[in-house]
C-alpha cells in the first residue's frame, strides 16, 4: 500500500507541473504537451496498481471540479482513462466538461469552443472504442449532437446503438425525438409507438404517438 500511496503522489505531482507548464506554455501561444505518462508507459510502472492510482486521481479531479478548476480536469481525465480504459464515468463526465464547461472558464472565440466540443466528442469516442458494450457512452455522444451540435441524424444513430443494449427507458424518447427532428417522422411515430405499446399510461408518449399519426400520409 505504501507504493501505491507514493506513486500516486508522484503522478499528482507530475500532473501539476505538466498544468502548470501548459498554461505557460498556451500563454506563450506554442500549445501544450503533457508529460503525464501514457497508459503504454504507465502500466508497467504501475506494477499492477494502475486501478488503484486510477481512483486516487479521480478523487483529485473531483476536488478539482467542486472548486470549479475544470481547466485543470482535462489532462488530468486523459491520465485516468490512460491507466484505466474502462473508467466510464471519467469518459462521461471528461466529454460533458470539453463540450459544455471549459468555454465558460476561459476567454476564447467561438471557434476555439467550437474545438472544445469536438474535443469532447472525440474523447467519448475513444471511451466507446474501449467499451463498446455499455450504452453510457453511446447515449451521451448522442446528447451532445443533439443539444449542443443540433445534429440530428448524427443523434439518432447514436441513440440507436444505445438502444440496441441494455438501457433505461428515457433513451428510447430521445431517439424519437431524434428521429421526428432529422424529419423522420414515420420512424419517429413507431419508436413512441413501441414506448407506448411498453406503458400505454404515459401520456406524452400517447399525445406524440397522435400527433405524428396526424402528420403521416
Amino acid at each position: 500500500m505504501k507504493l501505491v500511496v507514493i506513486i500516486l503522489i508522484l503522478l499528482v505531482a507530475v500532473y501539476v507541473t505538466s498544468w502548470s507548464i501548459d498554461v505557460e506554455r498556451e500563454k506563450a501561444g506554442i500549445g501544450a504537451r503533457r508529460l503525464v505518462l501514457e497508459g503504454r508507459f504507465a502500466g508497467p510502472t504501475l506494477l499492477g496498481f494502475a486501478d488503484v492510482v486510477a481512483d486516487g486521481l479521480w478523487l483529485v479531479a473531483n476536488e478539482y471540479f467542486w472548486n470549479r478548476e475544470y481547466l485543470k480536469l482535462v489532462p488530468l481525465f486523459r491520465s485516468i482513462t490512460w491507466l484505466d480504459p474502462h473508467y466510464i464515468l471519467v469518459y462521461r463526465i471528461g466529454g460533458w466538461h470539453l463540450a459544455y464547461n471549459v468555454r465558460y472558464v476561459i476567454d476564447c472565440s467561438e471557434e476555439k469552443a467550437l474545438e472544445f466540443v469536438s474535443a469532447g466528442i472525440e474523447f467519448l469516442k475513444e471511451g466507446i472504442a474501449n467499451n463498446p458494450h455499455k450504452y453510457d457512452l453511446y447515449f451521451e455522444l448522442g446528447w451532445i449532437y443533439f443539444e449542443k451540435v443540433g445534429n440530428y441524424q448524427l443523434a439518432a444513430e447514436y441513440f440507436e446503438e444505445a438502444v440496441k443494449l441494455e438501457h433505461p427507458a428515457y433513451i428510447n424518447r430521445m431517439l424519437a425525438h431524434s428521429y421526428q427532428r432529422s424529419g423522420r417522422l414515420r420512424e419517429s411515430f413507431e419508436e413512441w409507438g413501441r414506448i407506448v405499446e411498453a406503458n400505454p399510461g404515459d401520456k406524452t408518449a400517447v399525445k406524440y404517438h397522435r400527433w405524428l399519426k396526424g402528420l403521416l400520409p
